[in-house]
């Protein structure tokens, strides 16, 4: 063995120690904070109990069967949520832990993304960090909701289609068009990984039979399994109610061309907004990087630039004209990221009647992460700019691209893909956008590691204020998700008391769209007036964060937050 050899394997080996290293870390962090936020609780959180009782008829017929309030696929993500049924049954803790593990993986997922693109070991920890705090993707990663192992899905199927772009590899192949199968068969968006690939595949120089076979089987096995899987819904009468609520709203969209347009440009200043606010922390570290960039930038890409900011404007501006709220532009639609932190805030008083009883967190710290997520819109439309300008030249180069730039022009279009029909939903929820974080956080990540490794390959000041800027988002995130299990802990806390001990029938309840949803969801349900629209029948108790008017407070429940630090409670009310 040459010298020159064992100093390689002793390089291989050292690389392989601090990637281990790197894991280990993540998952004490992680396994950490969940301990800190103890998500423990038999109870559903948000949409997660229609998911659930997909699974629990699974388990107990062996059919599955979605129920109506289902827009998704979601076969992936009730054979998952299974899976971790099997041994000790039925239970929200077991599907939560099912999501937990998820989560884990796609931070991990991440990680190892950035790394096959050759972004040092600390970028790759701040993205893969950046995804595994972020507070929507944490938070949900404590509930059965579908976003966590679809967004894990897509980046283990980015990771292992990437590389097959760099080796031309049958088996990274077969494994990254199972994983974007599995992918679509959770969500249909994930569409965008098999489209890209087969776009990034055939810009190859050399084109022939080969090359077209292996560009389009992800995108052959993928449509032809989500076709499938809808063919065989229908014939066996399982379509859920929502299952083509999508479609029906952008048929209505294209009959009405200025509702849709209005639609666009709002989406145009919420979107990049929420991006700007979720990738943050790895913008900032690339912005040195960014800044010389725009120093030699070409005219063609000042006008790109230019054109993108003013569509972020003309968005803002038509959101105003809107008449909606855009004090707190990250709140989207009122999902996930709320006033008062994280949620839905799903009583009554809350979500419908819009009263104020949640505490919310200071107008300034809202007011901060407004400007941050301005700030991070900004510095990314440069970076995008830049990264389209780089590697999808006007004219055909003289050279063929390096695999590597083939894998980031792969992550930069599956980005942009996975964009395009979110712009045209009336309802952007700040939860979809999180696929996002890997796959653009990433491709920036290895595009500003290729112009500038000097840059890049140390942390320096800003790559110091970037993991600074991350340890906030982490601590929010673990905070509010904290405050967000409370206030539903005590809440199931006192409709068991109110079913169970006091013997109260649960038709006569009002305790939430969960509450409401997992006991009594009915597909043709008629909305009572006067009552909440999530199935409500007779609502003589009500669970509610406040009074509200012709009710009587008959019990209190305190539960203690952490943002900010105080005692509030969960009320039941009893109508007058």
């Amino acid at each position: 063995m040459t010298s020159s050899t064992a100093s390689l394997q002793a390089h291989d080996r050292a690389l392989k120690f601090a990637s281990l290293t790197d894991v280990i870390l993540m998952t004490a962090l992680w396994a950490l904070s969940v301990c800190l936020v103890n998500p423990a609780g038999n109870f559903p959180l948000n949409d997660d109990w229609s998911y659930a009782i997909t699974v629990r008829d699974l388990l107990q017929t062996g059919q599955y069967r979605p129920l109506g309030w289902t827009s998704m696929p979601l076969l992936t993500n009730v054979l998952w949520g299974t899976l971790f049924c099997l041994g000790h049954g039925f239970s929200f803790n077991a599907l939560r832990a099912s999501t937990l593990v998820a989560g884990w993986l796609g931070m991990i997922g991440t990680y190892v993304l950035a790394r096959d693109l050759r972004v040092p070991r600390w970028g790759a920890l701040l993205v893969a960090l950046a995804l595994g705090f972020n507070a929507i993707y944490y938070g949900l990663s404590l509930t059965y909701m579908t976003d966590v192992l679809f967004t894990t899905l897509v980046i283990w199927a980015a990771v292992f289609l990437a590389r097959m772009l760099s080796s031309g590899s049958a088996v990274e192949l077969a494994i990254g068009t199972a994983l974007a199968l599995a992918a679509m068969l959770s969500r249909q968006l994930a569409l965008c990984l098999p489209v890209a690939f087969c776009v990034i595949e055939l810009t190859r120089q050399r084109i022939n039979v080969c090359t077209l076979l292996r560009s389009c089987v992800p995108l052959l096995i993928c449509a032809s399994g989500y076709l499938g899987f809808n063919l065989w819904l229908s014939a066996s009468g399982r379509v859920p109610a929502l299952y083509s609520v999508e479609s029906s709203q952008l048929s209505f969209e294209l009959q009405h061309p200025s509702y849709l347009g209005v639609l666009v440009l709002t989406n145009l200043f919420l979107v990049p907004v929420m991006l700007g606010l979720f990738l943050a922390p790895v913008m900032l570290a690339c912005m040195p990087h960014l800044v010389r960039s725009a120093r030699r930038m070409t005219p063609g890409r000042a006008g790109a630039l230019s054109a993108g900011l003013l569509l972020v404007l003309v968005g803002g501006w038509v959101r105003l004209l809107a008449h909606l709220d855009v004090r707190v532009p990250m709140q989207m639609n009122g999902n996930i990221l709320v006033p008062s932190g994280l949620g839905p805030l799903t009583l009554r008083d809350a979500l419908i009647l819009k009263q104020p009883d949640m505490t919310a967190l200071p107008a300034l710290f809202w007011t901060a992460a407004t400007v941050v997520g301005l700030l991070g819109a900004g510095i990314y439309i440069l970076a995008l700019t830049d990264c389209i300008g780089r590697t999808l030249p006007a004219s055909p180069p003289a050279t063929p691209p390096r695999d590597e730039e083939r894998s980031v022009r792969f992550l930069l279009l599956g980005g942009l893909l996975y964009l395009v029909p979110l712009l045209l939903a009336p309802f952007v929820f700040d939860r979809y956008l999180i696929p996002l974080i890997p796959l653009l956080g990433t491709a920036v990540l290895a595009l500003a590691r290729r112009r500038a490794a000097a840059l890049i390959d140390k942390p320096a000041v800003v790559g110091s204020l970037a993991y600074v800027l991350l340890a906030g988002f982490g601590l929010f995130a673990i905070g509010a998700a904290h405050d967000y299990l409370a206030w539903n802990r005590v809440r199931w806390q006192a409709l068991e008391e109110l079913t169970v001990r006091h013997h109260v029938p649960i038709s006569e309840i009002d305790g939430g769209f969960e509450f409401n949803g997992w006991f009594g969801y009915d597909a043709a349900y008629q909305r009572q007036p006067g009552h909440s629209w999530w199935w409500v029948h007779d609502d003589t108790y009500l669970v509610s964060f406040g009074p509200v008017p012709g009710y009587l407070v008959y019990r209190e429940y305190p539960y203690t937050t952490w943002l900010p630090p105080h005692q509030p409670e969960v009320a039941v009310l009893l109508r007058r």
